[in-house]
């Protein structure tokens, strides 16, 4: 395997000056705790200036950073060395580990390659593989997870030890990025951002393949979310992000990092047969006003509770927006039937059976049509305008309000976010079918450099997840010393907050390394041979 680790500092054991430790004092009997940070980044993301970061903050905390590119593992498999231009290099990294999780029948194989890595690495420094070293504390930085299965396969093996970061970078920023490094030779400008574009568009498009990327359904699994932009915002975003992994009792919550925190709360009420999502909505200065999930209303306002004698879509039996529109595909066949334009073979079915065989079949053909993307029907109140007409029902006024959702808002939802007066959307996870952008560009500012003072600002959420605020706020350990004074630094910065067993960790490496096919490993022994 080619050697896909970048070091902070040599491998092998260097003196203190080169390398920092931490002094072992009688009671530190177990050896430092490996940390694993894994990065998940939109094509066009600039990775390295985010690791740089990392390595910096943790550094700060006496860790010593090893960076594992899972990238580098899989040209060192089945991909080429040598590229014309950076284009062909990520396209060819894109084609590369599509086959090796294809060859491998296995989602998370990139993944399980980057476990084998991290052992080789913690045997150079230790001497062995399933052994951390006695004093140097090691993080190891992972980049990048593609598919929600390879954050699965890395949360078993090291619990909370891991820790997932989403790095957002508005579209337009990232075809600026890609552009920039693709321009050269025998492309000028406008060829390097439509290249930029394609790349950038991929991303989505593969979401639907059994064995492509899916970078769109990785992303909202984060445990942390950074935003893009000048080192100084890196800096502070993973300064915070530190200090928490370390237990600082004096770090409390953003007022974005509760409002979305009791949005994902509020999302868990939902029994939609589609997805479940959460809102929540709060004043200008941080009051909680009403929290909404997407379900079905009942008469005299709000939506079914589990205790009510409720109609559900579970209890109705199916999806309505569904059906509905299996029913319009087939009067359009009903229609192309009457004005003879379906062909022979076409014909000796019925409209219904040509619907379900469009919509539902082997190949179905209008399954990613924009026909599909119809939502109007369903029956459930989107959890955005749940919580709008909650606050409505009693009385409390939306002016200037601040709106927390799981989810980017529709099209639908977005006309009730303009009309209650709001100001501010933040958002987890894109929400592609949204026309909101072009229908709305009057009245909404999707991402905006600068915040508008007249249009309503929709802004990717950055900070801690839903899923680990309580890990990372929860008070676990006392906030002042014994003489009443407050904790010092070096005190915080001594352990993580989180507590692994070396054993069960590395033993849980070691057998995942195991499941990978033995055939995976051939082309790499042919390209040394």
């Amino acid at each position: 395997m080619k050697n896909s680790a970048q070091t902070a500092g040599p491998a092998e054991e260097t003196s203190s000056s080169a390398t920092p430790t931490v002094q072992m004092t009688p009671d530190d009997a177990m050896p430092p705790i490996e940390l694993v940070f894994g990065l998940v980044g939109p094509t066009g993301v600039d990775l390295d200036r985010a690791i740089d970061s990392l390595k910096a903050q943790l550094a700060a905390v006496q860790y010593d950073s090893i960076v594992i590119s899972l990238s580098d593992l899989i040209l060192g498999f089945h991909g080429k060395e040598n590229f014309p231009n950076e284009h062909d290099r990520i396209s060819e990294l894109i084609e590369s580990g599509n086959r090796l999780r294809e060859s491998a029948d296995d989602r998370s194989i990139v993944a399980r390659l980057g476990l084998v890595e991290i052992r080789e690495q913690r045997k150079k420094i230790s001497g062995f593989e399933n052994v951390p070293h006695k004093q140097r504390r090691i993080a190891y930085i992972v980049r990048s997870f593609k598919r929600p299965e390879e954050v699965l396969l890395y949360r078993d093996v090291y619990g909370k030890a891991f820790t997932l970061i989403s790095l957002y970078a508005s579209k337009s920023t990232r075809i600026k990025n890609l552009s920039k490094r693709i321009l050269g030779g025998e492309i000028d400008a406008r060829q390097a951002e439509s290249l930029a574009t394609d790349l950038v568009n991929r991303d989505n498009k593969e979401e639907g393949q059994p064995y492509g990327q899916r970078v769109g359904s990785t992303f909202p699994m984060a445990d942390y979310f950074a935003s893009f932009g000048p080192r100084v915002r890196l800096d502070n975003q993973f300064k915070r992000l530190v200090r928490l992994t370390f237990g600082d009792p004096y770090i409390s919550p953003t007022k974005e990092e509760e409002g979305m925190f009791f949005a994902q709360a509020a999302a868990l009420r939902s029994l939609d047969l589609s997805r479940q999502v959460g809102a929540a909505l709060f004043s200008e200065h941080g009051e909680i006003i009403s929290t909404g999930c997407n379900d079905v209303p009942k008469a005299g306002g709000g939506l079914y509770w589990t205790d009510d004698n409720s109609f559900r879509d579970h209890e109705l039996g199916y999806d309505a927006n569904v059906a509905i529109k299996k029913e319009l595909v087939a009067d359009a066949y009903r229609r192309l039937r009457e004005a003879k334009q379906l062909s022979p073979s076409t014909l000796e079915k019925s409209d219904q059976a040509l619907a379900t065989e469009a919509l539902f079949g082997n190949a179905p053909h209008f399954k990613e049509s924009l026909l599909f993307d119809v939502i109007e029907f369903g029956r459930a109140v989107h959890a955005e305008m749940d919580a709008i007409t909650q606050a409505a029902r009693v009385g409390a006024s939306t002016k200037n309000g601040r709106l927390f959702c799981t989810t980017f808002p529709c099209h639908i939802c977005a006309r009730h976010i303009v009309s209650a007066g709001l100001k501010d959307v933040f958002f987890i996870e894109p929400y592609e079918k949204s026309r909101t952008g072009e229908l709305f560009a009057d009245s909404i500012s999707i991402e905006p450099s600068e915040p508008s003072a007249k249009l309503v600002n929709f802004h990717a959420f950055v900070g801690v997840a839903p899923r680990r605020y309580m890990d990372f706020f929860q008070a676990t350990s006392p906030r002042k010393n014994g003489d009443g004074t407050i904790i010092g630094e070096e005190k915080i910065a001594k352990f993580p907050k989180v507590k692994r067993i070396v054993l069960a960790y590395t033993l849980a490496e070691e057998q995942s390394v195991k499941e990978i096919p033995p055939s995976i490993f051939e082309p790499r022994q042919g390209d040394q041979a």
